[in-house]
């Protein structure tokens, strides 16, 4: 198992030392935390294949800031910029207070995988997307967030990197102030979670 951190405590616009911006404009280092390149939209930067190439089974986890209505951070498995962008993203809507984990193809939202009940979160908490296989969970702070979710058929996605994403309608304020990716390499039970939280 290889784990890689970043804090974005450094200026960079948009991250190009460690990242690749394989949605849109991607993201980029504001000195206190890492936002949209753009004013608008949905942007995703991917850990870069040059310095680790991760396997299919991974996660990503960012840590959350200064949230602020409507803003949405999140993180990216499997994420390519092949087609335009494909891959899985799951972020939490600060307007509508719900996690959402979306398939995305050709640089569009392809399906919504899962909606979940609100839940509040908080400056400091984290959230987490895992795939081993074809099983996907989310985790705020380490308790998964509902149930495991298998995927069949068009909505299984192989390849790409683990990454960070943001989509905001109002703002851009919402940091993510640091990230851990994950390769399992096999030890798919290192995403096992202790309890399973049902919002």
């Amino acid at each position: 198992m290889t784990t890689k951190n970043e804090t974005f405590n450094f200026t960079e616009n948009p991250l190009s030392t460690n990242w690749d911006a394989v949605q849109a404009n991607g993201l980029k280092g504001t000195a206190t935390g890492a936002i949209a390149v753009d004013s608008s939209g949905f942007a995703v930067s991917s850990w870069k294949e040059s310095n680790f190439n991760f396997d299919d089974d991974q996660s990503s986890q960012i840590t959350v800031d200064s949230l602020t209505a409507y803003d949405m951070p999140g993180v990216a498995i499997r994420y390519a910029s092949t087609g335009g962008g494909v891959g899985y993203v799951g972020y939490y809507d600060n307007g509508d207070s719900r996690f959402y984990i979306k398939r995305y193809s050709a640089g569009a939202a392809a399906a919504t995988l899962r909606q979940t009940n609100s839940f509040t979160m908080a400056n400091g908490d984290t959230l987490k997307l895992s795939i081993v296989g074809t099983t996907l969970q989310a985790f705020k702070n380490g308790v998964q967030i509902g149930a495991d979710l298998v995927v069949t058929g068009a909505d299984i996605v192989t390849g790409g990197q683990p990454g960070i994403m943001y989509r905001f309608a109002n703002s851009n304020v919402t940091l993510i102030t640091a990230w851990e990716g994950v390769d399992a390499s096999g030890g798919g039970a290192a995403f096992n979670p202790v309890a399973v939280w049902m919002p």
